[in-house]
């Protein structure tokens, strides 16, 4: 993915524009990483999420989550054929223990379905503002739609600061009664312009 981001965030909802109420400790972020992907000829995105959802990911290495996102709206950066697979880990010991290991975990069928950009993947810490979100309604639903911004923090401003409004943010919405999930991301590892991993 392109960047040329400095203290980049992703944060889903709202930016920092607050002063923090509700002061909190921050959790151990997990680790989140994402990676550009097109879905070859003749495969449509279903086929690629009949394919990923009959895989079995149990184990203690296995991902703890793992989305295919599809923008329906947007700055046009994507094609229509591209989605991006995001897959959570609890940190790079996790990931990296998996992914040593991956030939005997990979689907020959999936890695014929899509071409996935490895050497340009990025690596964000990803923190949830708490446990409570529920946008799948406990499996109940296989998709839902997600609101993304990218941002950096005006100076003076930290990481803790944002964590603590979007808390408050979140607290109010949770005592009306929304479900919604609320966190943000910070790009850790990953490409910059015209360079690659090489991972």
């Amino acid at each position: 993915m392109r960047s040329g981001w400095k203290t980049t965030l992703t944060i889903a909802l709202l930016g920092l524009t607050a002063p923090a109420l509700l002061a909190q400790s921050m959790p151990t972020p997990t680790l989140i990483v994402n990676t550009r992907c097109s879905v070859a000829h003749g495969y449509s995105m279903d086929d690629v999420l009949e394919v990923a959802r009959s895989m079995s990911f149990d184990g203690s290495d296995a991902p703890r989550w793992i989305g295919y996102r599809v923008p329906v709206a947007g700055n046009g950066e994507m094609e229509p054929n591209q989605v991006v697979r995001a897959v959570r880990w609890e940190n790079l010991a996790h990931w990296e223990r998996y992914v040593r290991d991956r030939n005997s975990n990979a689907s020959v069928l999936l890695d014929q379905m899509l071409d996935c950009d490895e050497g340009n993947r990025s690596f964000m810490r990803d923190w949830a503002i708490d446990d409570q979100g529920n946008p799948y309604e406990g499996g109940m639903i296989d998709s839902t739609l997600s609101t993304y911004r990218v941002c950096e923090l005006k100076p003076g401003n930290t990481v803790e600061d944002l964590f603590n409004t979007l808390a408050n943010i979140n607290a109010e919405a949770r005592a009306e009664g929304d479900r919604n999930h609320r966190g943000f991301s910070q790009r850790w590892l990953g490409p910059r312009a015209d360079a690659e991993m090489n991972s």
